[in-house]
């Protein structure tokens, strides 16, 4: 398997998981995604989120903590210097 990119995808609507995307050629040659979702459940913002207009909505408060940002760019940054 090859490392072609890894992307972290924006935040869409009402954050549920922050997502990398993976692309990647299996041993044939032949591209595939692979999806990495973090998620986690505590209503404290990550600047991303504060960027975006995050405001607090009781009942719907989960949202991108910086712990959650934070591993996703780690994550990002280990599977780009494989590639």
């Amino acid at each position: 398997m090859k490392i072609k990119s890894v992307t972290l995808e924006p935040l869409r609507g009402k954050h549920y998981s922050t997502d990398l995307v993976v692309e990647v050629y299996d041993q044939m040659g032949f591209p595939n995604d692979i999806l990495i979702s973090i998620a986690g459940y505590y209503p404290a913002p990550s600047q991303r989120e504060l960027d975006k207009g995050w405001e607090l909505e009781y009942g719907m408060d989960d949202v991108e903590t910086h712990a959650e940002y934070s591993l996703a760019l780690l994550i990002k940054e280990a599977l780009e210097r494989s590639e």
